[in-house]
C-alpha cells in the first residue's frame, strides 16, 4: 500500500482506528435489515376518500350499509395495472370500479357467486388521477376487505430479482390478497422455466408470467391444489419480465420457493447499471430509543460501463435497476430500517425493508430510520445504496451521508471520523481512505493515536511515524501508535481525504477489512490491557476485497 501524508502529530489523528481490542467489536457490526412481513395499511376513517400508490395494500371496511369507499391514484398512458379486492371478514362482497381522469368507467369487477374476491386487469389510456370505488353490491351487507393496487408495466415498483439457476427459499404470501412479484431479464427466443412450490401453509402459489410490455404470457394454477405450479415459455421480447405469485383464490397464506431456469438460448441476467444517492437532512440528533428519520433517494443513472467483450450490454442501452435497497455501513449502535415512499406524496408505500425497482433515469425515494441503542457523539454515518444489478453508489460526505448524534454523551470533546471511497473493491480498483479529527478541548488530557487496517487474517497494519508495523488484534502489546502524548487542552480540527491509497491486485488477501482511527488516554495500552474509560474516540469503516 502507498501511504500519503507526512506523519505529523495532528495529521496522524486522521488515521483509522481499530476496534482497539475486542471491546470495540460491536461498533464494527453492519446492521443488515431483514425484509419484514407485509402489512396492510389501514384506510382513512369514513368518509374514506384517499390517495394511494402503486404497491399499496390497504385494509378497509364497508360500513355502514351502502358505504362506498374511494381511492385515487396517479396513472400514465400504457400503465398495465392490477386492482384486487378480497373480503377479510363479514358478508360484503367488495366489488370494484375503475374510472379514468375524465370520469368514464374503464372496468369493473363483481363476482356473481359472491366469492369475496374481485380483480381488474387494465391498461390505462390517459394521464391523470384515476379513481377506484369499492362497494358491496346487491346484498346490503357490511364487512372488511383488503385492496391491492399494483403496476405490471412499465416496471413493477416492488419485486425480488431472480437470476438464472437460482431458487429463492422462504418466500411468503403474508396476507389475504397479497401479490408477490419477481423480476428477471429475458432474451428473445430463449426458453425458460419458472416454478413456485409450497413449503408451508395452505396457499397454493399460482404463477403468472408477463412480458416487459405488461402483456400476460402464461399462467399456472393447479386445480387440485398440489402446491406446485410451473410455466415453461419461449420469450418473444427482450427486457425485464415479471413473475406474479398469488394464492389461489387469494384467501390463503403460506411460504414457497421460486425458481428460474434457462432451458435453451441466450439467458443473461440483468445488465449492470449505475446509481447515485442522496440523503436529507444532512444532520440529525435523537434520544436513545427514539427513531431519527431522514429521506433518501436512489437514482438509476444509466448502464454501468460494460466489459470489453460484452457486446450485448454495450448495445442494450440503459437498464432497469432491480431490487434496490439500503444498508447502514457505519458501525454506530442503531437499529436501521428503510421503506419506500411515493415521490409525489412522500407517504410510505410497500413494506419496511423491501427493495424497489427503478426505471432508467428515474428515482425512488425512501424513508430511513435509525434508532440509537446507546448514546454516541456526532458521527458521519455512511449508507450502502445498491441493487441486484448495481454496486454501491459512490459515498459522498454531506450528500448521501448523515451526521447523527444520539442522546447526551458524557464527553464529545474528541471526535474522529473515517471513510473509504466505496464498500467493495474489485481487482484494479483503487481504495482511497481518509478521515478527520475534531477536538473541542479536554483540559488536562493527552492522547495516543492509533491508525491502521484490520485485515481478514486478524493482523493489523499500523501506520506509525517511521512506517508500517504489523500487529495482531488479539495482542494489545503489538499495537503501535502514530502519535503519543498529544495534548487536548487546546481545540483543533484536522482532515485529510487521502490518508492512504491502494490499487487492489489479484494477489491481495480476500475478505473483509476495517480501516480505523482511534484515540486513547496517553499510556492506556502500556500494560497490554485496555479499560473502556480509557477510550477517547474510535472511528472505523469496513470494506472488502471479494
Amino acid at each position: 500500500m502507498e501511504f500519503h501524508g507526512t506523519p505529523r502529530i495532528r495529521a496522524s489523528l486522521l488515521r483509522w482506528v481499530l476496534r482497539l481490542a475486542l471491546v470495540c467489536l460491536p461498533l464494527l457490526a453492519i446492521p443488515l435489515p431483514g425484509e419484514a412481513a407485509r402489512v396492510a395499511r389501514p384506510c382513512k376513517p369514513e368518509p374514506t376518500d384517499e390517495v394511494i400508490s402503486y404497491g399499496d395494500l390497504i385494509a378497509c371496511e364497508i360500513s355502514p350499509v351502502g358505504d362506498i369507499d374511494t381511492f385515487r391514484f396517479a396513472g400514465l398512458p400504457n400503465d398495465k395495472i392490477i386492482i384486487l379486492s378480497v373480503r377479510t371478514a363479514g358478508a360484503a362482497n367488495p366489488c370494484i370500479e375503475l374510472y379514468g381522469p375524465d370520469g368514464v368507467l374503464i372496468a369493473s369487477a363483481c363476482d356473481f357467486f359472491n366469492s369475496g374476491t374481485n380483480r381488474i386487469d387494465a391498461s390505462l389510456q390517459k394521464a391523470g388521477t384515476h379513481t377506484i370505488l369499492v362497494l358491496a353490491r346487491g346484498n346490503g351487507a357490511t364487512g372488511t376487505y383488503n385492496l391491492t393496487l399494483e403496476r405490471i408495466s412499465p416496471l413493477t415498483r416492488f419485486g425480488t430479482a431472480l437470476k438464472y439457476g437460482q431458487t429463492l427459499s422462504g418466500q411468503t404470501i403474508d396476507l389475504v390478497g397479497d401479490l408477490k412479484f419477481f423480476v428477471f431479464s429475458g432474451t428473445k427466443d430463449s426458453r425458460i422455466s419458472l416454478q413456485a412450490v409450497r413449503t408451508a401453509g395452505t396457499a397454493n402459489p399460482c404463477v403468472e408470467l408477463y412480458k416487459p410490455d405488461g402483456v400476460l404470457v402464461s399462467s399456472a394454477c393447479d386445480f387440485f391444489n398440489s402446491g406446485t405450479n410451473r410455466i415453461d415459455s419461449t420469450l418473444t421480447q427482450d427486457g425485464t419480465h415479471t413473475l406474479l405469485v398469488e394464492a389461489r383464490g387469494f384467501v390463503a397464506t403460506g411460504t414457497y420457493t421460486a425458481t428460474l431456469q434457462c432451458i435453451i438460448g441466450s439467458c443473461t441476467d440483468a445488465i449492470p447499471t449505475s446509481l447515485a444517492a442522496a440523503v436529507s437532512p444532512p444532520t440529525l440528533s435523537a434520544q436513545v430509543g427514539t427513531p431519527a428519520t431522514a429521506s433518501a433517494t436512489i437514482t438509476n443513472t444509466g448502464s454501468a460501463d460494460p466489459a470489453p467483450d460484452d457486446a450485448l450490454a454495450a448495445a442494450a442501452g440503459p437498464s432497469n435497476a432491480l431490487s434496490c435497497g439500503i444498508v447502514q455501513l457505519t458501525g454506530v449502535p442503531t437499529q436501521f430500517a428503510y421503506q419506500a415512499t411515493d415521490l409525489a406524496t412522500n407517504q410510505p408505500i410497500g413494506s419496511p425493508n423491501t427493495p424497489a425497482n427503478i426505471l432508467p433515469g428515474a428515482s425512488q425515494s425512501f424513508a430511513i430510520s435509525l434508532t440509537p441503542t446507546a448514546a454516541f457523539c456526532p458521527t458521519d454515518v455512511k449508507f450502502g445504496f445498491s441493487c441486484s444489478n448495481a454496486g454501491f453508489a459512490d459515498i459522498l460526505t454531506g450528500v448521501n451521508t448523515l451526521v447523527l448524534t444520539a442522546g447526551s454523551p458524557a464527553s464529545c470533546g474528541l471526535r474522529t471520523s473515517a471513510n473509504v471511497s466505496q464498500p467493495t473493491f474489485a481487482a484494479g480498483q483503487t481504495l482511497i481512505a481518509g478521515g478527520s479529527a475534531t477536538n473541542s478541548g479536554l483540559p488536562g488530557t493527552a492522547a495516543d493515536f492509533y491508525v491502521g487496517i484490520l485485515r481478514p487474517d486478524n493482523s493489523i497494519q499500523f501506520f506509525t511515524s517511521t512506517g508500517i508495523v504489523v500487529g495482531n488484534v488479539a495482542n494489545l502489546g503489538s499495537f503501535r501508535p502514530i502519535a503519543v502524548n498529544v495534548p487536548l487542552t487546546t481545540p483543533f480540527s484536522v482532515s485529510d481525504p487521502t490518508v492512504f491509497t491502494h490499487q487492489r491486485t489479484a494477489g491481495d488477501l480476500q475478505g473483509s477489512y476495517v480501516f480505523f482511527v482511534a484515540a486513547v488516554k496517553t499510556g492506556a495500552l502500556a500494560g497490554g490491557t485496555l479499560a473502556n474509560d480509557q477510550i477517547l474516540s474510535v472511528a472505523s469503516t469496513p470494506y472488502s476485497f471479494p
